[in-house]
């Protein structure tokens, strides 16, 4: 399997902590690119000057804590997921930092299962994304076919499948057919 490019922004003030982590990305099959910050403006300046494709985050930080890093992905409103990658971390702490908007939290003790849950980030990401387009290219046919619709001195009908009168629309007025 060949390698796959993975641009990480890890949130942890153990530089021994976060080789550790990268190590394991090498061992699941990425070629990860990184940096590390410590403190809320430096994840700041990171996400405003590169892209990322995941972020992993460590759940206490001298200077710092996993629900501020989410706080401030979420104020920046970028779509990226982010992991929590912490030593000790309760369950009830985990589902917090999940509500909050945490994608997943691995233990560091068993990093063997970070590689595929960044592989599950990755494809939601890819489905949001296309779900996106798809919402996007069906908003603008709406308001296509509204002015369409709207600008029509015609009646217009529309059939089912079945060939049935659902929906008559002259201009100003609509009526939808039950059935």
């Amino acid at each position: 399997m060949k390698n796959k490019s993975l641009r990480v922004l890890m949130v942890d003030d153990s530089e021994d902590d976060a080789l550790l982590t990268i190590r394991e990305l090498k061992k699941g099959g990425y070629n990860p690119a990184y940096e590390r910050v410590e403190t809320a403006a430096a994840m700041k300046k990171a996400l405003k000057e590169k892209q990322w494709d995941i972020i992993l985050c460590d759940y206490s930080l001298s200077k710092f804590n996993a629900p501020s890093a989410i706080a401030v992905l979420k104020k920046a409103n970028i779509g990226i997921p982010i992991i929590i990658v912490s030593g000790t971390i309760s369950e009830d702490v985990a589902v917090e930092c999940m509500l909050l908007g945490a994608h997943d939290y691995i233990i560091k003790g068993k990093l063997s299962r970070l590689s595929s849950a960044i592989a599950r980030e990755l494809k939601e990401v890819e489905v949001r994304i296309k779900q996106n387009h798809m919402d996007e290219k069906l908003r603008r046919e709406e308001q296509r076919f509204r002015a369409f619709v709207e600008h029509s001195s015609d009646i217009i009908v529309l059939l089912n499948l079945e060939g049935i009168i659902t929906y008559i629309i002259r201009r100003g007025e609509s009526f939808r057919i039950q059935a």
